[in-house]
């Protein structure tokens, strides 16, 4: 995904993620290091812990990464909120819209993962790439994995 990401996209491109109500100050933590634009999504969950359930905030980042290695480090610290089915967005522009607490872009191209980041999918507006076939044509002739 990292590498596709840098092919399709120039920097400075956008990370868009949603994390659990616990992980917001460790995020921000790292403002040192990454433009982030922390933002509640409005929806809240139900969740348990310590014995209590209680609804919790869902939380929602964007995050401007300006070059690989700022997106491999975000990869590292963060992915894994991906593998645990949040939202795990790319996007060439920082928008972002909550519509009925649900995220909303209108990029023409966004690439996310999908259940549990075993997958990625695009979508696309661009010419480019309007079927799988040219997908594939071009993750063959630019992605060395």
């Amino acid at each position: 995904m990292q590498k596709f990401a840098i092919k399709l996209f120039s920097f400075p491109f956008y990370l868009h993620f949603e994390a659990y109500d616990d992980s917001i100050e460790d995020i921000l933590e790292h403002r040192g290091c990454f433009s982030i634009h922390y933002r509640d999504s409005g929806r809240k969950v139900l969740t348990f812990s310590d014995g209590k359930s209680y609804r919790a905030e869902v939380p929602s980042f964007t995050i401007e990464i300006t070059d690989s290695r700022q997106l491999a480090e975000a990869f590292r610290k963060w992915f894994d909120f991906a593998c645990g089915n949040n939202m795990w967005v790319l996007t060439q522009n920082a928008g972002i819209d909550y519509i009925n607490n649900y995220a909303s872009f209108t990029d023409p191209l966004i690439l996310y993962t999908n259940h549990d980041a075993y997958g990625i999918t695009l979508l696309s507006q661009d010419h480019r790439f309007q079927t799988a076939k040219q997908v594939e044509e071009y993750i063959t002739k630019y992605i060395d994995y």
